[in-house]
């Protein structure tokens, strides 16, 4: 990654700034959490993905709400099952699953869950409460829709030459 330019006019500054804001004062709760897909750790990879792609998710959190053993995810289904040529039928999620995976709360700041997702690679991070119990996940497209929400017009308005190739299919990106 290159550096980032530095804004030359006042709008530019402004909206560095505004951003700057946003993230270093408005806490997660503001990404919406999603709702979490679970599966067992004796659940096969196979049956982890189908919850994934039924729940529209790209993890899923091992165990139940009120003791998360882990987490699985797309990342790992294809670094730690395909690549390792494991049979997706036969392996246990618990086998290849992130166990004890870190987590956030509710009033933890945007700043901290970007600083956590890009030092450690993450692309989902549970969510508890003040008890420890799973209340949601930040993914990191969560993140990028917050983002968009500080800029939309900037965002969404964006002059033609970058549309999507097909909008109605899932794109693999």
């Amino acid at each position: 990654m290159g550096d980032v330019p530095v804004p030359q006019d006042e709008e530019q500054i402004d909206e560095r700034a505004r951003l700057k804001s946003a993230i270093l004062s408005h806490t997660i709760r503001h990404l919406e959490p999603a709702t979490p897909v679970w599966v067992k750790t004796e659940s096969t990879v196979a049956e982890a993905v189908t919850a994934m792609v039924e729940g529209g998710m790209g993890s899923v959190l091992v165990g139940d709400p009120t003791a998360l053993e882990g987490i699985f995810t797309e990342r790992d289904v294809m670094k730690r099952v395909v690549h390792a040529g494991l049979d997706a039928k036969t392996t246990r999620v618990g086998d290849v699953m992130t166990a004890d995976p870190d987590v956030l709360t509710a009033d933890d700041r945007v700043g901290y869950t970007l600083k956590k997702m890009v030092l450690r690679k993450y692309r989902h991070i549970p969510v508890v409460d003040k008890q420890g119990r799973v209340v949601g996940v930040i993914s990191a497209r969560s993140v990028a829709k917050f983002i968009v929400s500080i800029f939309p017009e900037a965002t969404l308005n964006l002059p033609p030459g970058d549309e999507l190739k097909n909008p109605n299919q899932m794109d693999s990106g």
